[in-house]
């Protein structure tokens, strides 16, 4: 039998557990809403949120109580999941909103970043075709421009032909 002290530092240790679950619910909530998952990825989720949480409580319970399910273990951890919901959770999610928003704004301007030298040097390889098409286009706009004078000039003067009658 345990001594009363250790039970209730187990048993804290199981609401900072709760805690962590419900701030690892928030963190899936962010991620979910801002990346506008569809059903299957909210299924995905789903499925990695309980694999997750299961695994952590497991090794928990695994490494500090033996193994051993007791009815207080899903009491604390409620305790704590419901202390975390009612005083951090609001707060917790907008700077998880923050700090995603931050991260994907720096990876996206870090990409741009690295395609950048990949840009450069796909315009400078492609001036030879910008000039060549450049070209084509105003020597075709000649030769239009010439045919619809000839066609106009044409349409003014009739010819007679000597040997077709």
């Amino acid at each position: 039998m345990q001594p009363v002290a250790d039970q209730i530092i187990v048993f804290l240790m199981l609401v900072i557990l709760g805690t962590m679950i419900g701030l690892l619910f928030d963190i899936y909530r962010v991620l979910r809403k801002a990346h506008s998952l569809k059903k299957w990825g909210t299924n995905l989720g789903d499925a990695i949120f309980w694999v997750l949480t299961t695994s952590i409580t497991y090794w928990f319970l695994l490494k500090y109580l033996w193994g051993e399910v007791r009815v207080y273990v899903f009491i604390s951890m409620l305790i704590g999941f419901i202390l975390y919901r009612k005083f951090f959770s609001l707060l917790m999610r907008e700077r998880i909103f923050n700090i995603h928003s931050f991260i994907c704004g720096t990876l996206v301007g870090m990409v741009d970043m690295l395609k950048l030298p990949f840009k450069r040097l796909i315009s400078i390889l492609l001036i030879p075709m910008k000039l060549t098409t450049g070209l084509f286009h105003v020597l075709s706009k000649g030769i239009l421009k010439m045919k619809s004078i000839n066609r106009s000039i044409g349409k003014g003067v009739k010819r007679k032909i000597p040997f077709i009658k």
